[in-house]
């Protein structure tokens, strides 16, 4: 009420009627949902070649049963990029530091994640949530900033056969069959 009260006093308001819609809740916890729009993590599907290259495998696999083959298919096909990150508290981090003006990642960056990763090997997943981005980055820390957001889970789930194999001796790569859920 107070933006039409603002735009009528200006005289800008051309009409304004009362107007019954929906509007999106939480299914969870049937609250109404606020949208805001965030820099987020893509994985690009045609770069690469991830797209055909996960259509030609889907070739490959004999399915049973023969409906998960056009599943995944649709699936495949219909699939934009994929929003790899989330603004949550918990989860696997995203370990990148972006420069605070360009955005562009920071030049050492897979030396960065392999420091990290061996942080987090040592002290668990909190060794990424307490750094201090001084530690890693020196002087250069303060031209950067340290990426808060975590990985969606599926992300998380999807790679976690190729931990499994590399970590277990007599596991062979690629596995046979690694499932988690029907969407997978």
């Amino acid at each position: 009420q107070p933006m039409l009260e603002l735009l009528r006093e200006r005289g800008v308001l051309l009409h304004s009627e009362g107007y019954d819609h929906s509007y999106p809740h939480c299914w969870r916890h049937k609250t109404p949902i606020i949208f805001r729009a965030t820099p987020q993590w893509f994985v690009s599907m045609q770069q690469n070649g991830l797209l055909g290259g996960a259509l030609a495998a889907v070739e490959q696999v004999q399915w049973v049963p023969e409906w998960g083959k056009a599943r995944i298919d649709s699936m495949l096909a219909q699939r934009p990029d994929w929003c790899i990150s989330r603004q949550r508290t918990w989860g696997s981090p995203i370990t990148l530091f972006v420069h605070r003006e360009t955005g562009d990642l920071h030049p050492r960056t897979a030396e960065l994640i392999e420091a990290v990763a061996q942080r987090i090997e040592q002290r668990g997943i909190e060794a990424w949530f307490d750094l201090e981005p001084g530690e890693l980055l020196g002087s250069e820390a303060q031209d950067y900033d340290k990426v808060t957001d975590t990985l969606d889970v599926w992300f998380d789930s999807g790679v976690t056969h190729a931990c499994v194999l590399r970590r277990r001796e007599g596991l062979r790569a690629p596995a046979d069959l690694y499932l988690e859920g029907s969407d997978q």
